[in-house]
């Protein structure tokens, strides 16, 4: 299976406004290289992952495209999930 790896830098020293600066590039270049490819993103703490993941579906909300990162329905799936926010991330 072929890989592609995208790396981006971003030049702010401070972290919080590193990471909001972050934000809206992640979401587009997922929208542009990865269109329906599975993607993996890393990110530094549980923290991150919760603000990034609200971040995408607020995003994909303003684009009125809300599903366009399911490739498949994963209601099955959900229903088992303990933590609120990542259940409201994946519906």
């Amino acid at each position: 299976m072929p890989l592609e790896i995208a790396i981006h830098g971003f030049d702010q020293f401070n972290q919080n406004q590193r990471l909001l600066a972050m934000q809206k590039q992640v979401y587009q270049n997922i929208k542009q290289q990865a269109k329906a490819k599975p993607t993996i993103i890393f990110v530094s703490d549980r923290k991150q992952a919760r603000v990034l993941g609200l971040d995408l579906v607020t995003m994909c909300f303003s684009d009125n495209d809300s599903k366009q990162f399911l490739s498949e329905p994963i209601d099955d799936f959900t229903d088992k999930i303990t933590d609120k926010n990542l259940q409201h991330v994946l519906q």
